[in-house]
């Protein structure tokens, strides 16, 4: 490999280094648009955010539950996971959810200082890393290195995958 190939490709990696770090940036901080006084509403007492939708409150309890229970559910019901607090006071059969696995085992593999929340809360800017990673990929075989590194770019700064925690 010649000179002029190898600073290419070191380039094209740190290029790609600096797209997945402004994608994580902009995942993680997303906090700098939040007024002052309205922060103490919308974090707890650790200063730890809240999350901004429903589903993610979902996928949270359900992950307590695969920790404490080993399933997505308060209690078995005919042996299967019920979930009891939706549509309460009945409840319904616990949707079984990859997410909620991932993130029960995102938790274990963290550092035990990292609560579950915290866990939950970054977990989708490192998917969103590995989306970023496979769309530079996909790019990259598709149509060279430009397009790799442009798909990559668009899929880190895209406001839909920038806007959930």
């Amino acid at each position: 490999m010649t000179l002029p190939e190898r600073t290419r490709e070191v380039g094209a990696l740190l290029l790609l280094a600096a797209i997945l770090g402004l994608g994580l940036y902009v995942k993680v901080d997303v906090t700098r648009h939040l007024d002052p006084e309205l922060r103490p509403y919308l974090s707890d007492a650790d200063g730890s955010l809240y999350f901004y939708t429903h589903d993610s409150f979902l996928y949270y309890r359900m992950s307590r539950n695969v920790l404490d229970h080993g399933h997505a559910g308060e209690s078995l019901r005919a042996g299967k996971a019920w979930d009891d607090l939706t549509f309460a006071p009945k409840g319904r059969p616990s949707s079984p959810s990859l997410l909620a696995w991932v993130q029960a085992l995102a938790y274990r593999v963290t550092p035990s200082g990292v609560s579950l929340l915290a866990a939950a809360c970054f977990l989708p800017a490192v998917l969103s890393c590995a989306v970023v990673l496979f769309l530079f990929l996909l790019g990259l075989d598709l149509g060279g290195l430009r397009c790799g590194l442009a798909g990559a770019l668009i899929a880190a700064l895209h406001p839909e995958m920038a806007a959930h925690c």
